[in-house]
C-alpha cells in the first residue's frame, strides 16, 4: 500500500530532453508509478505470493476519516511518498507521523515494513558517526529515528526503511495513452543522491544543508535498493 502527500503548483523538469513547466500532481503520480513498478518486481524476484494489489494508492488524508484496513489493498508493506526534510515529512515529524499510522490501526500482525521514500528523512547514519562540517548537527536530523523510536514505544515491532540522500528519479519522458488522445509523465528509473559537500540551502531547524550525507568515502549515487537503509536505533 503507498500511501502519499498530493503536491500543488507547477515546477520545471526536463522531460524527453526539453525543459518542461508541469502540474507537480503530475510529476507526483509518475514518482507513485515507478515507485510502484520496483517494489512489484522485488516481490516477483524474491517469488512472494503478491499482486499488485500491494501498491495501492491512497492520499494520506483518508485516514482522518478511515483506518487503514478500511482502504483497499495489501498492508504487508507499506510505503510512504512526498516531500521530506531530515526533520519532517511533508510538515509532521517523526513523532506525528507515526502515531498517525496507530491510530489508524496499524498493527505489526498485518504490516512488517514501511518504507519512508522521501528526500533526507534518513540523513543520519545509522552508526551515528556523522561529520558535523558535511551537515551541521547531525542531532537534529531525527525523523526516521522519532519515527521508529513512536512505533516500537508503541508496541510494534516493523521494519523501517528510509533513504540515505535525495530520492532522485530520472528519465522523464511522456507516454501516449488512450489511443493517443491523452499523454502520461513516466521515470524510468529512481536512484539515492548524496553528492559531495555543495550547500544547497538550510533546512526547516535552520540547518545548513550540503549534498553530503554520509562522508567522503561514500558514493554519490547509489542504486535505489542500496540506497534505503533499515533504521537501527
Amino acid at each position: 500500500m503507498i500511501l502519499y502527500v498530493p503536491d500543488t503548483g507547477l515546477k520545471t523538469i526536463e522531460i524527453d530532453g526539453v525543459e518542461e513547466q508541469v502540474d507537480e500532481s503530475l510529476i507526483r503520480a509518475a514518482k507513485i508509478r515507478i515507485l510502484q513498478r520496483l517494489f512489484n518486481e522485488k516481490s516477483k524476484a524474491q517469488k512472494k505470493n503478491e499482486t499488485e494489489d500491494e501498491t495501492t494508492v491512497h492520499n494520506i488524508a483518508h485516514l482522518a476519516t478511515k483506518k487503514l484496513k478500511d482502504l483497499r489493498g495489501g498492508r504487508r508493506r507499506i510505503i510512504l511518498n512526498a516531500h521530506g526534510q531530515p526533520t519532517s515529512f511533508r510538515e509532521a515529524d517523526g513523532e506525528t507521523m507515526a502515531k498517525k499510522l496507530v491510530a489508524a490501526g496499524l498493527n505489526a500482525k498485518d504490516t512488517e515494513e514501511i518504507w519512508v521514500i522521501a528526500c533526507l528523512v534518513g540523513m543520519q547514519r545509522q552508526d551515528n558517526r556523522q561529520n558535523p562540517e558535511a551537515y551541521g548537527n547531525f542531532s537534529q536530523n531525527r525523523f526516521s529515528k522519532e519515527f521508529f523510536r513512536t512505533l516500537r514505544v508503541a508496541g510494534l515491532d516493523i521494519k523501517v526503511y528510509v533513504p540515505r540522500g535525495w530520492v532522485s528519479y530520472y528519465g522523464a519522458t511522456w507516454k501516449r495513452i488512450g489511443g493517443g488522445e491523452g499523454q502520461q509523465l513516466n521515470f524510468t528509473s529512481a536512484k539515492i543522491m548524496t553528492q559531495n559537500n555543495k550547500f544547497i540551502g538550510l533546512d526547516n531547524a535552520g540547518n545548513p544543508i550540503y549534498k553530503e550525507a554520509h562522508g567522503p568515502a561514500d558514493k554519490e549515487e547509489y542504486g535505489f535498493w542500496e540506497g534505503m537503509l533499515l533504521v537501527m536505533f
